[in-house]
């Protein structure tokens, strides 16, 4: 395996016999900012520290609604799968944020890929290490098992005042790990509960593949009406509403800013899993986008555009008359901060079942657009793949 980097960090790599692992590692002590990025050029700086003599500070901004990506690009060039990633980084200040990689594959294609939990900084006076080991798999990967580049990420909240120093990168190669669960087998096995064990143990229902939940719409009794107008929650202005029908939920919207609009209604409901979901909608070819948005059992909320689509611009109804759309749900969500997929709760980018409650809704795009018409939502299906 190979790395390359910047002038900014020094690399060393630790050779050993063939019976030793094969560690790559990476440190970077912020002597030099190229690398880092931020939207606004008073975000962060680059101060003299005298334990270190340099070191990052970032303080965002409270009032911003998304957490702030810095990347540094690590220009890996080797295969993830099965590796055993250790990165750490000292820390003082007050904050929240966790680390990230963003993979880039030979197709150019990206994925944001969360590393940790939120990681907690209480500590304006003194220094503290925060590290996280994170275990590359195919399922934590997200399919991204050979790529042509990473960039190591911290994502951090707004209101957080941070400084970073000492930023490292291990990485043991699979063989290692292999090497781990060989001695791992050879050691005492615990014992196997019995009967009597068994009743202090919960039980957590298992959900076979197929239809988890089905239902008309037609059978709610409480829906709540929303809007966006001029890229702000606020109330509905005339020609928008959700109306209960015999056959569903009728959304009347009427977008008329230059900026973001739109329109929705929310319900409570409880899905204990699934994996994917189908809507069956009547639409006007509106050229609008459809979404789906799941609020979970940490108070976090997940977008979803209900055609699933890479692209905006394949996101957006095409067609008139009845037709049902399926798209899959993934329960680490893909990270997309940039994009506002999630906000909310708890903040761990995860779906935490049972969803508790959901919004059904049609948003304008792009935003400069305009237009008034209805769209009818008539049925929803929850399976597992």
């Amino acid at each position: 395996m190979r790395i390359m980097l910047s002038a900014c960090c020094v690399m060393t790599f630790a050779a050993c016999a063939m019976a030793q692992p094969v560690i790559n590692e990476m440190r970077c002590d912020f002597s030099n900012p190229h690398g880092w990025w931020a939207s606004r050029s008073n975000t962060i700086n680059f101060i003299n520290d005298v334990r270190s003599g340099k070191c990052m500070e970032v303080n965002y901004d409270g009032n911003q609604a998304q957490p702030l990506a810095l990347t540094y690009p690590l220009k890996w060039q080797m295969e993830l799968i099965n590796d055993r990633i250790e990165i750490s980084v000292s820390a003082r200040g007050k904050g929240v944020f966790r680390f990230a990689l963003l993979c880039r594959n030979s197709r150019g294609e990206n994925h944001f890929m969360p590393m940790s939990d939120l990681i907690h900084v209480d500590s304006p006076g003194k220094w503290e290490n925060k590290k996280h080991i994170f275990m590359f798999t195919p399922e934590t990967g997200g399919g991204f098992s050979r790529t042509s580049s990473y960039d190591l990420t911290l994502v951090i909240n707004p209101g957080s005042s941070i400084c970073f120093d000492d930023l490292a990168c291990v990485v043991t190669s699979g063989s290692v790990l292999q090497t781990e669960q060989n001695h791992a087998d050879d050691a005492e096995k615990p014992p196997v509960p019995t009967a009597e064990d068994a009743t202090n143990i919960t039980q957590v229902p298992a959900y076979a593949k197929g239809v988890v939940k089905e239902f008309a719409l037609s059978d709610l009794r409480d829906i709540h009406l929303r809007t966006h107008v001029n890229e702000k929650l606020a109330a509905p202005p005339p020609g928008n509403a959700a109306r209960l029908t015999a056959t569903g939920v009728d959304l009347e919207y009427a977008f008329n800013t230059d900026k973001h609009d739109a329109c929705m209604f929310a319900f409570d409901i409880e899905i204990p899993t699934f994996d994917q979901v189908a809507v069956t909608t009547t639409a006007d070819n509106s050229k609008f986008r459809p979404f789906i948005v799941l609020k979970d059992a940490g108070g976090e909320c997940h977008f979803f555009p209900l055609i699933d689509s890479k692209r905006i611009s394949g996101q957006l109804i095409n067609w008139s008359g009845k037709k049902t759309v399926t798209r899959e749900i993934a329960a680490q969500t893909p990270f997309g901060d940039l994009y506002a997929s999630r906000w909310g709760g708890d903040d761990n980018q995860t779906i935490d079942f049972p969803v508790k409650s959901i919004i059904l809704g049609l948003g304008k795009y792009p935003d400069a657009a305009k237009g008034t018409g209805k769209i009818s939502f008539e049925k929803i299906v929850f399976s597992r793949k």
